[in-house]
Formats: structure tokens, sequence, C-alpha cells
């Protein structure tokens, strides 16, 4: 449907500013996924070295 409205002002999208409470929750989940990333990151390069040993002993 198209807009009738000529006016630029009028038609242009609204910003929407950021509580400062906003703003610490969006701060909060990206450090915590990073967190997250993290720790599987962690837990893959484990995982590397405990499959790298198995098959180090099943060459043995």
């Amino acid at each position: 449907m198209k807009n009738d409205n000529l006016d630029p002002k009028e038609n242009a999208q609204q910003a929407t500013p950021v509580t400062p409470d906003e703003l610490r929750q969006i701060h909060q989940h990206r450090v915590e996924r990073q967190h997250d990333r993290n720790r599987r990151r962690y837990a893959n390069k484990e995982a590397i070295v405990k499959l790298a040993a198995a098959f180090k002993q099943l060459e043995d």
C-alpha cells in the first residue's frame, strides 16, 4: 500500500533512543555471549587434545 503523504519529514523513520538500562542489558548480553563462545572454544580444544591422545594410543 502506497503512502499518499509526500512530506519527507513525516515519512522519515522515527529514532527510538536507548535508555541507559537497556544499554547495560545489551552490553551484559554481549559479554555473556562472548563468555559462552570462549567456553565452547575451550571445550573444543580439550576434546581435540583427548582425540589426539586416543589416536596416538591406537597407533602404538
